[in-house]
């Protein structure tokens, strides 16, 4: 990426994974699982700039999202897509 393309998706990453909570999330989904503690797993995620709305489930490990969803009006969208890519998995 040119311009500093990639850091600005790596701090808005950051960021995002901040507000949304991921130990949180993952907890919510092993427990809702029944599951007292989450058991290890693989879960890739990929950030695109364009489409900007981009999801592309490439497998059930591997996701693909547009820049959208590291935006802070999309926590709620993320956490969706995320908490359903991981209740299989824990």
């Amino acid at each position: 990426m040119v311009g500093g393309g990639k850091e600005v998706l790596i701090r808005a990453l950051q960021a995002q994974l901040h507000r949304v909570r991921l130990d949180r999330l993952v907890r919510t989904c092993s427990l809702a699982a029944g599951n007292s503690t989450p058991a290890p797993f693989t879960l890739r995620v990929d950030f695109v700039h364009w489409p900007y709305d981009y999801l592309h489930h490439v497998s059930e490990r591997h996701l693909v999202l547009g820049a959208r969803y590291l935006a802070a009006a999309h926590d709620a969208d993320l956490s969706a897509i995320l908490r359903a890519a991981i209740m299989p998995l824990v």
